[in-house]
Protein backbone atom coordinates (compact mmCIF):
# COMPACT_ATOMS: atom_id res chain seq x y z
CA UNK A 1 0.00 0.00 0.00
CA UNK A 2 1.24 3.56 -1.17
CA UNK A 3 1.34 5.67 2.09
CA UNK A 4 -0.40 9.04 1.44
CA UNK A 5 1.34 11.01 3.66
CA UNK A 6 4.59 10.37 2.19
CA UNK A 7 6.60 13.64 1.51
CA UNK A 8 9.67 11.95 0.47
CA UNK A 9 8.04 10.67 -2.85
CA UNK A 10 7.71 11.84 -6.04
CA UNK A 11 4.34 10.88 -6.56
CA UNK A 12 2.02 8.63 -4.37
CA UNK A 13 -1.12 7.04 -5.99
CA UNK A 14 -3.37 5.97 -2.98
CA UNK A 15 -6.77 3.80 -3.60
CA UNK A 16 -7.28 5.38 -7.02
CA UNK A 17 -10.87 4.07 -8.98
CA UNK A 18 -11.77 5.18 -11.77
CA UNK A 19 -15.88 4.65 -12.76
CA UNK A 20 -17.65 5.49 -15.94
CA UNK A 21 -21.19 6.12 -16.15
CA UNK A 22 -22.26 5.04 -19.99
CA UNK A 23 -26.06 5.43 -20.35
CA UNK A 24 -26.84 5.09 -16.35
CA UNK A 25 -24.61 1.96 -15.84
CA UNK A 26 -21.41 2.44 -14.04
CA UNK A 27 -18.23 0.73 -15.57
CA UNK A 28 -15.25 0.53 -13.04
CA UNK A 29 -11.95 0.77 -15.32
CA UNK A 30 -9.63 0.71 -11.99
CA UNK A 31 -10.19 -0.20 -8.70
CA UNK A 32 -8.04 0.36 -5.93
CA UNK A 33 -4.70 1.25 -7.57
CA UNK A 34 -1.77 1.77 -5.15
CA UNK A 35 1.66 2.94 -6.41
CA UNK A 36 5.07 5.25 -5.36
CA UNK A 37 7.35 6.81 -7.77
CA UNK A 38 10.51 7.95 -5.26
CA UNK A 39 12.57 11.12 -6.37
CA UNK A 40 14.40 10.38 -9.46
CA UNK A 41 13.12 6.83 -10.40
CA UNK A 42 12.08 5.87 -13.56
CA UNK A 43 8.86 3.21 -13.06
CA UNK A 44 6.96 1.87 -16.53
CA UNK A 45 3.36 0.55 -15.89
CA UNK A 46 2.58 -2.23 -18.42
CA UNK A 47 -0.64 -4.57 -18.09
CA UNK A 48 -2.79 -6.38 -20.87
CA UNK A 49 -5.01 -4.24 -23.84
CA UNK A 50 -7.66 -2.84 -22.01
CA UNK A 51 -6.33 -2.70 -18.43
CA UNK A 52 -6.59 1.08 -18.22
CA UNK A 53 -2.92 2.32 -18.65
CA UNK A 54 -4.03 5.90 -19.88
CA UNK A 55 -7.12 6.44 -17.94
CA UNK A 56 -4.95 5.75 -14.96
CA UNK A 57 -2.15 8.39 -16.36
CA UNK A 58 -4.98 10.47 -16.83
CA UNK A 59 -6.03 10.60 -13.61
CA UNK A 60 -2.72 10.92 -12.00
CA UNK A 61 -1.83 14.06 -14.23
CA UNK A 62 -5.00 15.62 -13.13
CA UNK A 63 -6.42 15.60 -16.87
CA UNK A 64 -9.44 13.36 -15.64
CA UNK A 65 -10.83 13.22 -11.82
CA UNK A 66 -10.43 9.60 -9.87
CA UNK A 67 -13.79 8.93 -8.39
CA UNK A 68 -11.64 7.72 -5.32
CA UNK A 69 -8.44 8.12 -3.91
CA UNK A 70 -5.79 10.53 -4.05
CA UNK A 71 -2.62 11.94 -5.88
CA UNK A 72 0.09 13.54 -4.40
CA UNK A 73 3.04 15.27 -5.78
CA UNK A 74 6.57 16.02 -3.60
CA UNK A 75 3.71 15.61 -0.37
CA UNK A 76 1.20 18.54 -2.23
CA UNK A 77 -2.62 16.70 -2.96
CA UNK A 78 -3.28 17.45 -7.17
CA UNK A 79 -6.40 18.47 -7.60
CA UNK A 80 -8.65 19.24 -10.32
CA UNK A 81 -6.49 20.33 -13.36
CA UNK A 82 -2.53 19.41 -15.02
CA UNK A 83 -0.65 19.96 -12.24
CA UNK A 84 2.40 21.88 -12.75
CA UNK A 85 5.03 19.57 -11.33
CA UNK A 86 4.10 17.34 -14.37
CA UNK A 87 5.09 17.21 -18.11
CA UNK A 88 2.83 14.63 -20.43
CA UNK A 89 4.49 13.18 -23.53
CA UNK A 90 1.34 11.52 -25.29
CA UNK A 91 1.60 8.90 -28.05
CA UNK A 92 0.24 10.83 -30.93
CA UNK A 93 2.46 13.70 -31.14
CA UNK A 94 0.72 14.26 -34.74
CA UNK A 95 -2.32 15.53 -32.42
CA UNK A 96 -0.73 16.62 -29.55
CA UNK A 97 1.77 19.29 -31.47
CA UNK A 98 0.46 22.36 -33.07
CA UNK A 99 0.52 21.82 -36.68
CA UNK A 100 0.03 25.91 -37.09
CA UNK A 101 3.07 26.77 -35.04
CA UNK A 102 7.16 26.65 -35.95
CA UNK A 103 9.05 23.86 -33.87
CA UNK A 104 10.09 26.84 -31.81
CA UNK A 105 6.79 28.21 -31.18
CA UNK A 106 5.86 24.46 -30.36
CA UNK A 107 8.51 24.15 -28.11
CA UNK A 108 8.34 27.74 -26.24
CA UNK A 109 5.13 27.74 -26.14
CA UNK A 110 3.76 26.65 -22.51
CA UNK A 111 6.82 28.78 -20.98
CA UNK A 112 5.62 31.57 -23.33
CA UNK A 113 2.12 31.41 -20.89
CA UNK A 114 3.85 32.45 -17.72
CA UNK A 115 5.02 35.72 -19.14
CA UNK A 116 8.43 34.82 -19.98
CA UNK A 117 10.87 37.22 -22.14
CA UNK A 118 10.86 36.48 -25.78
CA UNK A 119 14.58 36.15 -25.01
CA UNK A 120 14.40 33.93 -22.33
CA UNK A 121 11.80 31.66 -24.84
CA UNK A 122 15.13 31.76 -27.16
CA UNK A 123 17.74 30.10 -25.12
CA UNK A 124 15.42 28.15 -23.60
CA UNK A 125 14.26 26.44 -26.58
CA UNK A 126 18.07 26.71 -27.97
CA UNK A 127 19.06 24.42 -24.87
CA UNK A 128 16.51 22.04 -25.14
CA UNK A 129 16.68 21.43 -29.21
CA UNK A 130 20.37 19.93 -28.14
CA UNK A 131 19.05 18.09 -25.06
CA UNK A 132 16.92 16.19 -27.56
CA UNK A 133 19.32 16.09 -30.18
CA UNK A 134 17.66 18.28 -32.83
CA UNK A 135 19.92 20.35 -34.92
CA UNK A 136 19.06 24.13 -34.77
CA UNK A 137 17.69 24.58 -38.48
CA UNK A 138 14.41 22.58 -37.68
CA UNK A 139 13.47 25.49 -35.56
CA UNK A 140 11.24 27.25 -38.00
CA UNK A 141 9.99 24.40 -39.59
CA UNK A 142 6.70 22.94 -38.81
CA UNK A 143 5.92 19.51 -37.17
CA UNK A 144 4.27 17.77 -40.44
CA UNK A 145 7.84 19.00 -41.84
CA UNK A 146 9.62 16.65 -39.95
CA UNK A 147 9.92 12.53 -39.56
CA UNK A 148 7.57 11.17 -36.91
CA UNK A 149 10.93 10.69 -34.41
CA UNK A 150 12.01 14.30 -34.71
CA UNK A 151 8.33 14.98 -33.75
CA UNK A 152 8.37 12.94 -30.75
CA UNK A 153 11.38 14.94 -29.93
CA UNK A 154 9.80 18.62 -30.19
CA UNK A 155 6.84 16.71 -27.59
CA UNK A 156 10.22 15.56 -25.21
CA UNK A 157 11.23 19.04 -25.68
CA UNK A 158 8.08 21.19 -25.16
CA UNK A 159 7.29 18.80 -21.96
CA UNK A 160 10.59 19.84 -20.26
CA UNK A 161 10.54 23.60 -21.09
CA UNK A 162 9.08 24.49 -17.32
CA UNK A 163 10.74 22.19 -15.68
CA UNK A 164 8.86 19.63 -14.32
CA UNK A 165 9.83 17.05 -11.75
CA UNK A 166 8.09 14.35 -12.81
CA UNK A 167 7.32 13.58 -16.72
CA UNK A 168 4.50 11.53 -17.60
CA UNK A 169 4.38 9.27 -20.45
CA UNK A 170 1.95 7.94 -22.45
CA UNK A 171 3.43 4.63 -24.91
CA UNK A 172 5.26 7.84 -26.53
CA UNK A 173 7.38 5.31 -29.41
CA UNK A 174 4.36 3.19 -30.56
CA UNK A 175 3.92 5.12 -33.15
CA UNK A 176 7.55 5.20 -34.56
CA UNK A 177 9.77 2.35 -36.63
CA UNK A 178 11.53 0.19 -34.02
CA UNK A 179 14.77 1.87 -35.02
CA UNK A 180 13.71 5.24 -34.14
CA UNK A 181 12.06 3.51 -31.05
CA UNK A 182 15.63 2.76 -29.84
CA UNK A 183 17.07 5.85 -30.53
CA UNK A 184 14.24 7.81 -28.44
CA UNK A 185 14.21 5.34 -25.89
CA UNK A 186 18.24 5.85 -25.02
CA UNK A 187 17.12 9.41 -25.72
CA UNK A 188 14.68 9.45 -22.78
CA UNK A 189 17.57 7.93 -20.28
CA UNK A 190 19.82 10.18 -21.19
CA UNK A 191 17.17 13.01 -20.27
CA UNK A 192 15.94 10.99 -17.35
CA UNK A 193 19.76 10.97 -16.00
CA UNK A 194 20.96 14.77 -16.97
CA UNK A 195 17.24 16.56 -16.40
CA UNK A 196 17.11 14.46 -12.69
CA UNK A 197 13.90 13.73 -13.54
CA UNK A 198 11.30 11.28 -12.28
CA UNK A 199 9.62 9.40 -14.53
CA UNK A 200 6.36 7.10 -15.20
CA UNK A 201 6.10 5.47 -18.37
CA UNK A 202 3.41 3.82 -20.20
CA UNK A 203 3.67 0.71 -22.01
CA UNK A 204 2.58 -2.03 -23.71
CA UNK A 205 5.97 -3.38 -24.61
CA UNK A 206 7.63 -5.65 -22.06
CA UNK A 207 11.02 -5.19 -23.19
CA UNK A 208 11.25 -1.20 -23.26
CA UNK A 209 10.10 -1.42 -19.76
CA UNK A 210 12.30 -3.96 -18.27
CA UNK A 211 15.34 -1.70 -20.45
CA UNK A 212 14.22 1.66 -19.13
CA UNK A 213 13.00 0.94 -15.62
CA UNK A 214 13.90 0.72 -12.37
CA UNK A 215 10.52 -1.24 -11.24
CA UNK A 216 7.93 -2.10 -14.02
CA UNK A 217 4.28 -1.90 -12.49
CA UNK A 218 1.82 -4.62 -13.93
CA UNK A 219 -1.52 -4.05 -13.97
CA UNK A 220 -4.55 -7.07 -13.90
CA UNK A 221 -7.07 -7.02 -16.72
CA UNK A 222 -10.15 -4.37 -15.88
CA UNK A 223 -10.79 -3.04 -13.41
CA UNK A 224 -7.15 -2.79 -13.02
CA UNK A 225 -5.42 -2.99 -9.79
CA UNK A 226 -1.59 -3.28 -9.13
CA UNK A 227 -1.26 -7.76 -9.94
CA UNK A 228 2.48 -7.14 -9.22
CA UNK A 229 6.04 -4.80 -9.10
CA UNK A 230 9.25 -6.16 -10.63
CA UNK A 231 12.60 -4.28 -9.52
CA UNK A 232 15.13 -4.25 -12.19
CA UNK A 233 18.14 -4.32 -10.69
CA UNK A 234 20.20 -4.26 -13.88
CA UNK A 235 23.08 -1.90 -13.94
CA UNK A 236 23.06 1.73 -15.38
CA UNK A 237 24.34 2.47 -18.07
CA UNK A 238 22.06 0.57 -20.15
CA UNK A 239 22.75 -0.65 -23.46
CA UNK A 240 20.70 -1.67 -26.39
CA UNK A 241 22.92 -4.55 -27.34
CA UNK A 242 24.90 -5.63 -24.11
CA UNK A 243 22.05 -4.97 -21.42
CA UNK A 244 19.74 -6.92 -23.80
CA UNK A 245 21.69 -10.28 -23.76
CA UNK A 246 22.27 -10.05 -19.79
CA UNK A 247 21.02 -13.11 -18.37
CA UNK A 248 18.88 -11.12 -16.14
CA UNK A 249 17.31 -9.38 -18.66
CA UNK A 250 15.79 -12.48 -20.13
CA UNK A 251 14.73 -13.48 -16.96
CA UNK A 252 12.95 -10.45 -15.75
CA UNK A 253 11.06 -10.05 -18.93
CA UNK A 254 9.47 -13.77 -18.70
CA UNK A 255 8.85 -12.52 -15.40
CA UNK A 256 6.87 -9.45 -16.43
CA UNK A 257 5.71 -11.25 -19.22
CA UNK A 258 4.48 -14.13 -17.13
CA UNK A 259 2.25 -11.55 -14.99
CA UNK A 260 1.00 -9.76 -17.84
CA UNK A 261 -0.33 -13.03 -19.78
CA UNK A 262 -2.22 -13.98 -16.47
CA UNK A 263 0.18 -16.81 -16.02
Amino acid sequence: MSDPENTSAALVVAGLSKTYTTNGVDHLAIEQVDLEVHAGEFVSIVGPSGSGKTTLLNCISGLMRPSTGEVRSFGETIGDGPSEDMAIVFQDYSRSLFPWLTVERNIGLPLRRTGASRATVASAVDSLLAAVGLPRSVIGKYPWQLSGGMQQRVAIARALINKPKILLMDEPFASVDAQTRISLEDLTLRVWREWNKSVLFITHDIDEAVYLSDRVVVLSGGPSTVKATVDVPLPRDRDQILTKQEPLFGKLRSEVMDLVMGH
